[in-house]
């Protein structure tokens, strides 16, 4: 009964770290990734399509923590600079078309650093 009830606990603990694994750092492929409508719809500044406000959900659900906002942030950063004034305010705009909160101003300047530090 007692090797039983010890296996019982091993396992449940097993499980527990393994679901912690889950959710790790935000990467740079999986902005890109989940964003590439979104891309697409700045740079080419016709109809915005559904998939770019399910990408920038995604983003938006998975960074939860102020390293995850910098990550994000510092992975749209290089294609924030690129763009022109025009593409840079269809940008800004997405956040409000696709009802998700920007933890950053979608701006060239912004400081990825300072990201959610009060």
């Amino acid at each position: 009964m007692a090797k039983s009830m010890i296996s019982v606990i091993f396992i449940c603990a097993m499980l527990m770290s393994l679901a912690s694994l889950g959710h790790g750092a935000i990467t740079c492929n999986f902005v890109n990734t989940q964003l590439r409508p979104c891309k697409d719809y700045v740079l080419n500044a016709q109809t915005i399509d559904f998939t770019c406000c399910i990408g920038a959900k995604n983003v938006a659900g998975d960074a939860t923590t102020p390293a995850d906002h910098q990550a994000v942030c510092s992975c749209l950063k290089p294609f924030l600079s690129s763009l022109t004034f025009e593409q840079l305010k269809v940008a800004a705009a997405i956040p409000g078309i696709c009802d998700v909160q920007a933890p950053f101003p979608i701006t060239r300047d912004v400081d990825c650093s300072k990201v959610n530090l009060v």
